[in-house]
């Protein structure tokens, strides 16, 4: 049996520090929310852009079924959703809103919905997401 060569030991995991969602940001929206993306996906800040989107997303019947929504469901309804709960959550520090962007094949990007962790009691975290139809 050989010995491990030092030179090749493996690091041992470090904890990544989390930064809690309800944590206040000090950058202002847009710029204190994250990109991510993944593979055909990317989450990113809701932009004024999403605006046509997010109406027919809440239009739908199926969002309206299972999601307080107003109706009918308007074009200031979002922009007042992106204005005080997308923005104002980011900066309150106590929801994390992010809109969902499909990468389509050519590469463009394509609003598909919305997802989001909030802050409950107690120390407990709400996960909730709308698919554009």
């Amino acid at each position: 049996m050989t010995e491990p060569d030092p030179a090749h030991t493996p690091e041992p995991a470090r904890e990544p520090t989390p930064t809690p969602p309800h944590t206040a940001v000090t950058r202002v929206f847009p710029d204190c929310v994250p990109t991510l993306a993944g593979k055909g996906i990317v989450l990113r800040a809701h932009t004024e852009a999403d605006v046509a989107r997010i109406v027919e997303q809440s239009r739908d019947p199926m969002s309206q079924r299972f999601i307080p929504l107003p109706f009918p469901y308007e074009e200031s309804d979002a922009r007042g959703y992106l204005e005080h709960v997308a923005r104002s959550g980011w900066e309150r520090g106590n929801l994390r809103e992010f809109a969902i962007d499909e990468i389509l094949p050519d590469s463009t990007r394509r609003f598909v919905g919305n997802v989001a962790l909030g802050s409950r009691d107690n120390g407990r975290y709400e996960l909730g997401f709308v698919l554009h139809p």
